[in-house]
């Protein structure tokens, strides 16, 4: 085999491996949701991001708690909100992250009353090694529960 031969058999396989795809049949992660109004009116989204069991993405998997709401203004700032969970039995707290963007819905002209509708989200994530979840969530708002009473928290399974 001649010198020339060998480095170009070496250059395609180095540059192959650069450009590899997983046919693993591990990635992407698998995404579901499930979402429910709660008692005071808002949101409570939970998305997982779940990898296949035995896969080598396995530690990327996590649950995501989102919480939706409206209001008439862009403050966030203001806004507090966190999430007791409990998945497969493992208790939690989360701080979530609140942000707040112009609901920018369909109309039939431009809103000129100085009034806009803002959509707002707290988000928190925690990872899991799980395939099978058990997930209860306690939603609290600006110092209130966001459930029907105690122990009558939001239940998920996935």
């Amino acid at each position: 085999m001649s010198k020339f031969l060998t480095v170009l058999i070496g250059l395609s396989l180095s540059v192959s491996s650069a450009f590899a795809v997983d046919t693993s049949g591990c990635a992407p992660l698998t995404q579901k949701n499930q979402s429910v109004k709660t008692v005071l009116g808002k949101v409570l989204t939970i998305q997982t991001f779940q990898a296949k069991p035995g896969c080598w993405n396995a530690n990327q998997s996590q649950v995501q708690v989102n919480y939706y709401w409206l209001q008439d203004s862009s403050s966030a700032e203001n806004a507090r909100a966190h999430f007791w969970v409990r998945i497969n039995g493992e208790e939690a707290n989360l701080n979530a992250q609140v942000s707040c963007h112009l609901n920018s819905g369909w109309s039939l002209g431009a809103d000129t009353s100085g009034h806009g509708d803002f959509l707002c989200s707290a988000v928190a994530s925690v990872d899991v090694k799980a395939v099978s979840l058990s997930i209860e969530v306690a939603p609290e708002f600006q110092g209130q529960w966001d459930t029907a009473g105690y122990g009558q928290n939001y239940n998920f399974k996935f």
